[in-house]
């Protein structure tokens, strides 16, 4: 879903950058890239000539090398842009028109293997494209107790496994869930396939297959509520987004609650369903959460970003949309004078790999922990808050719930459309990948942050009783969820 992406604003992030560190890199083309949908010229548009699909192509690769800061990365994995594009002219070669619907999956399924990125995706009408296929954990209905000499499952409600029997299969099938109890482990199986049948051996002799789910995330309407005991404060927290005036009392209502928070010994916030926005108040709850007051002076972890013609172009068209009524930056109007006279790449480094060291220092306001419940609808700016609360706290953060969606090594998603097809492309131009890969239990892209303690809805409530022991909140929690 294109409401999944993350546009963090530009102002905020990029008034941190070094600018010693740029690179400049000179770009021979000089493309006229799209940035608006023209609806009038490809909303009955089918099909391309063969030339027409060859510009397409060249504007295709020209996007990819000039403006989108995956690219060394998907070039590491073996991505040739000028041989693919030949493979793909060889394939329709002969042919004087090209569906574009045809065109658009193979343009996908050549370049799918090197392109390893949650928010790069191809768009055409109805449909989109993205080039990772998010995994998700299906949980069985038997449930392991790890011994020292042998595993014995202790909860079964698959007819021919019974409780007792040895569990003899791989412990990539075990995920702790201790809301059985104490080292009890739910047999499960990590996939981005839609399966629904695991096999399974146990005892010596006997194999089993059975069933598999998945336990879908709740879908609800933004919103921030709070229920609250003596020892904790739990904050449902869904959406990431600013873009209208309620949605940005909901974001001040959030960082608000930072305050209530700071003589708790637990607070828990509920990110399940958040599929992103801007990471601006997360950043803002735990300044005002560890520090004790509103003050936002914060230099980010490192990332690369680039600026190129066509990323301008997006940034300018878009403005409007994603600035929240602030003025284009003077910044960026010289760079796109200046990129209209001779076209150019430039690479920045920004932010500083020192920015996390005030929290071993300064941190004294906030002494429990932090608890943040995920679901694999927990996307971009939405599971962020994991990796920006490890940075601060360390293992005082705990991650319960399901793995989260996976989207945290590239960000600030710019639109394009191939000029002939009307072909969407979104593609990121910041690299954050630094910040997300230092974070032990990041899996990657599609796999996102694993929980310390995995849970599926029926069960969260007891899985937060179970690291807070606090019975007052465990009561007020259980008509909620």
């Amino acid at each position: 879903m294109r409401n999944r992406t993350i546009f963090i604003l530009f102002s905020l992030l990029f008034c941190s950058c070094k600018q010693n560190k740029g690179i400049i890199k000179t770009i021979i083309e000089n493309k006229d890239v799209i940035t608006v949908y023209d609806s009038n010229k490809y909303m009955n548009k089918t099909q391309i000539t063969f030339n027409e699909m060859k510009e397409d192509l060249d504007c295709f690769e020209y996007l990819l090398r000039t403006s989108y800061s995956g690219y060394d990365a998907a070039c590491s994995r073996g991505m040739n842009t000028a041989a693919l594009s030949n493979d793909i002219i060889k394939h329709f070669y002969g042919e004087e028109y090209i569906p574009i619907n045809k065109f658009v999956e193979i343009l996908y399924d050549y370049y799918k293997p090197f392109i390893k990125d949650y928010h790069a995706s191809l768009f055409y009408k109805k449909d989109e494209y993205k080039f990772i296929n998010p995994v998700h954990v299906l949980f069985s209905d038997i449930y392991v107790k790890k011994g020292e000499s042998e595993n014995i499952i202790v909860k079964s409600g698959i007819e021919g496994i019974e409780i007792g029997a040895k569990y003899k299969d791989k412990d990539d099938y075990l995920f702790y869930y201790p809301s059985k109890g104490e080292k009890v482990y739910r047999l499960g199986i990590v996939s981005a396939e839609n399966t629904n049948k695991l096999k399974l051996k146990i005892n010596d002799d006997i194999e089993k297959e059975i069933s598999v789910n998945f336990y879908n995330s709740l879908d609800e309407e933004f919103n921030v509520e709070t229920k609250e005991s003596k020892k904790s404060l739990y904050i449902k927290y869904n959406s990431c987004c600013c873009g209208n005036e309620r949605e940005l009392e909901m974001q001040q209502l959030f960082t608000r609650y930072a305050k209530q928070s700071r003589n708790k010994e637990f607070v828990i916030i509920d990110v399940r369903g958040n599929s992103g926005g801007t990471d601006e108040y997360i950043y803002k709850f735990f300044f005002s959460l560890f520090y004790g007051h509103n003050v936002f002076n914060f230099i980010p972890p490192e990332y690369k970003q680039i600026y190129s013609p066509a990323i301008l172009e997006s940034v300018f068209t878009n403005w409007k949309e994603y600035s929240y009524q602030e003025k284009f930056p003077n910044k960026f109007r010289i760079m796109r004078k200046k990129f209209q006279k001779k076209p150019m790449q430039i690479i920045e480094t920004c932010g500083t790999r020192k920015s996390n060291n005030y929290s071993k220092k300064n941190i004294g306001r906030f002494k429990g922990k932090v608890i943040i419940i995920s679901d694999s609808y927990s996307a971009s700016a939405g599971e962020e808050i994991i990796c920006i609360g490890k940075n601060f706290i360390g293992d005082n953060l705990i991650q319960i719930g399901q793995n989260t969606a996976g989207c945290q090594l590239y960000g600030n998603i710019q639109y394009y459309y191939l000029c002939n097809s009307g072909i969407g492309v979104s593609l990121a131009s910041s690299d954050f990948s630094y910040q997300a890969n230092k974070i032990k239990s990041f899996h990657g892209e599609g796999h996102g942050y694993y929980p310390d303690y995995w849970s599926t809805n029926e069960d969260l409530n007891e899985t937060i009783f179970y690291i807070t022991q606090d019975i007052e909140l465990r009561n007020e929690l259980n008509d909620f969820f």
